[in-house]
């Protein structure tokens, strides 16, 4: 009779659980200026149809968007199936400051509930959280927070020690 009729169901997957790793290790939202992070997320078919879903990441700082990436696609993703801990990983070569990491799960039709197709966490892009963060020699200051910075260490020992000998010095002057 030259009627469609579109097949019974949803086409549902989500987005969650979006968080980062660094050497195989969770790390909270404190993240060193150029390191590579691992982004991780969790993708659930919560519908009734096999969906191919690619992802769009985005780092941006207020409405700017900074930096993109993606994940790999997944294709022939079957209703019910879950992907723990799908990476990618990014190198965070921005400037200091509070940003938004977001990952956002794309299919190619109408999604039933596209609000949970995306999530999203805010982090702060810091210069070191400990001295390991900071080249060899150099010590954080300031330290987990975005006006952290690596000071050299021998500049600040070197100006200790010429000002132990030049107190000494003085000390023996007014002794003589």
């Amino acid at each position: 009779n030259g009627v469609c009729v579109q097949p019974q169901g949803l086409h549902d997957i989500s987005v969650s659980d979006l968080h980062f790793m660094l050497n195989d290790t969770i790390v909270n939202n404190n993240l060193i200026v150029n390191k590579s992070y691992k982004i991780l997320i969790d993708v659930k078919n919560k519908g009734n149809f096999t969906e191919n879903v690619t992802f769009e990441g985005k780092i941006f700082q207020g409405n700017v968007v900074k930096k993109t990436f993606t994940h790999a696609a997944i294709n022939n993703f079957v209703p019910g199936d879950v992907k723990d801990d799908k990476s990618r990983t990014v190198l965070f070569d921005l400037n200091p400051g509070i940003y938004n990491v977001s990952v956002m799960g794309v299919i190619l039709v109408l999604d039933a509930n596209p609000g949970d197709n995306i999530d999203m966490k805010q982090i702060t892009l810091i210069i070191c959280n400990v001295n390991n963060d900071c080249p060899l020699g150099l010590i954080c200051q300031n330290p987990g927070n975005i006006g952290s910075f690596c000071k050299n260490e021998t500049i600040i020992w070197s100006n200790m020690k010429s000002s132990f000998i030049s107190s000494k010095l003085l000390y023996r002057k007014s002794l003589n």
